[in-house]
């Protein structure tokens, strides 16, 4: 929950995940945790300092359990009934 203090706004501190972690969290690969994260599937922020060489790239916890609910296949409600009794 978001709390304001004087003109800023403070937020509870967001669970990011360097890319290995992510990864290992989907049971996939590095490659295809940054494709995912180029065409939008994933939200992810680059923590590097200004004009560093490279980027440290961590993905939101959050945005993986979004991918993974958006993902799930669920089973039609008659079929996870089971058979019905015959008559």
């Amino acid at each position: 929950m978001a709390t304001q203090r004087g003109s800023r706004t403070t937020r509870p501190p967001a669970n990011l995940l360097p890319v290995p972690a992510a990864a290992e969290r989907l049971g996939c690969s590095e490659m295809h945790i940054y494709r995912l994260i180029a065409v939008g599937e994933l939200d992810a922020v680059d923590i590097a300092q200004p004009g560093a060489r490279r980027s440290k790239t961590r993905v939101r916890s959050d945005s993986i359990d979004d991918y993974i609910e958006s993902r799930t296949r669920r089973a039609p409600a008659a079929a996870s009934r089971g058979p019905e009794p015959a008559a």
